[in-house]
């Protein structure tokens, strides 16, 4: 992954590049909303569409994500605390 100056950040992993399943590339991008603790994400994994956003408020974040998984959709909700 890298970030960009604008605080942009590109990623890309390449998964199982053995022999006994088809590889796959996986790519995304999340950006976080500038002045505001919102950060939006897409992506493609395994030629799906995903999509997510995220909310960050002191120690806590807030995650949401959809993935189109062969027509049908899914959908992940989770909170995440630091500590």
């Amino acid at each position: 992954s890298v970030r960009l100056p604008t605080g942009l950040l590109l990623a890309a992993d390449i998964n199982d590049i053995a022999d006994e399943i088809d590889t796959s590339l996986n790519i995304g991008a999340e950006w976080p909303l500038p002045m505001t603790a919102f950060t939006v994400r897409a992506g493609l994994v395994d030629d799906e569409l995903t999509a997510g956003a995220g909310y960050t408020v002191g120690n806590w974040e807030v995650n949401a994500a959809w993935m189109d998984t062969a027509g049908d959709g899914e959908a992940v909700v989770g909170v995440t605390g630091c500590f």
